[in-house]
């Protein structure tokens, strides 16, 4: 009886951690996935709600996306239209 219980404390333990840390990886790869594939928008951003690894990866991964629309609106502004 103690060891189901335990089992089952321990089971809903790591169920609501692993959610908790694979729920951010899985909307930054879908995010990734999305650009990559050549639909992006680079108008989208994670929302970050941790300071933790997940967190870091989210912030940066913004950074990045802001620097590639910077680039895109740079190009866009020096094409000349014939």
């Amino acid at each position: 009886l103690f060891c189901t219980l335990g089992f089952l404390i321990i089971y809903f333990i790591l169920s609501f951690l692993l959610g908790r840390i694979l729920t951010p990886l899985f909307e930054t790869t879908a995010m990734l996935k999305d650009i990559a594939k050549g639909n992006g928008d680079l108008t989208k951003r994670i929302i970050v709600t941790s300071k933790d690894e997940v967190g870091e990866l989210g912030k940066y991964f913004n950074d990045f996306i802001i620097k590639v629309q910077n680039i895109v609106k740079d190009i866009n502004g020096n094409i000349i239209y014939l």
